[in-house]
């Protein structure tokens, strides 16, 4: 009687295959982690190009004139409609919760005593700072119709506050650091015309937010 034995692999052969396993693994996870952040640079694009739409609706409502208040620039956003869920604030890959601020939905709810008092949807973290040269009136009743270098003005960025005073964008230092370098070592940038450009801190530094 014949026996039909099967070679077993030994203790050796099992140690070599964990270890090129192992290695092919190293290997590959850095490129799983790129594509991961390419991924999520693309969702902050159609987001970026999403609130430029909102923008739009938002200065439609308005009749092209800017803002001239203390309001915060979602909040206004928010009194026409041209915000509504909050996630257009969102950037995908703002895990740091870059701004610190929260947008909420809906209106608040009222005030006990000096304390104003919330019962809506959770708040969402804000992570696109604002062009306070844009947004901003300097005089009131100041038209968007006389902007003039549309596809040259930064209009929302990733950032680390809620808007970028224009003191600051003076301090060439200080406005790479209200910048939020979250993509690769670059901010993505939409512009007044629409487009989106990912920038790095050299070319930030480049950038006039005058839209004059």
């Amino acid at each position: 009687m014949t026996w039909n034995r099967q070679k077993a692999f030994s203790m050796v052969e099992l140690l070599v295959v964990i270890a090129v396993l192992a290695v092919l693994l190293g290997l590959l996870l850095p490129v799983f982690s790129q594509l991961r952040q390419r991924a999520k640079g693309a969702q902050c694009v159609v987001k970026l190009k999403h609130l430029w739409t909102c923008w739009d609706h938002y200065r439609r409502e308005k009749q092209d004139l800017l803002y001239n208040g203390n309001n915060a620039w979602l909040y206004e956003m928010a009194d026409t409609r041209s915000l509504i869920s909050g996630d257009e604030t969102v950037c995908p890959a703002a895990t740091d919760q870059s701004t610190g601020a929260y947008f909420y939905p809906n209106p608040y709810s009222g005030k006990i005593g000096k304390v104003t008092y919330w019962s809506g949807p959770p708040p969402k973290p804000i992570g696109y700072t604002v062009n306070n040269w844009v947004f901003y009136a300097t005089a009131e009743f100041t038209s968007i119709r006389t902007f003039t270098k549309l596809a040259a003005t930064p209009l929302f960025f990733d950032g680390m506050v809620y808007g970028l005073a224009t003191s600051a964008w003076n301090d060439l230092e200080l406005r790479v650091k209200r910048f939020s370098f979250r993509h690769q070592g670059k901010a993505n940038v939409l512009f007044l015309d629409g487009h989106v450009e990912s920038l790095d801190p050299d070319m930030v530094k480049r950038l006039n937010p005058k839209p004059n």
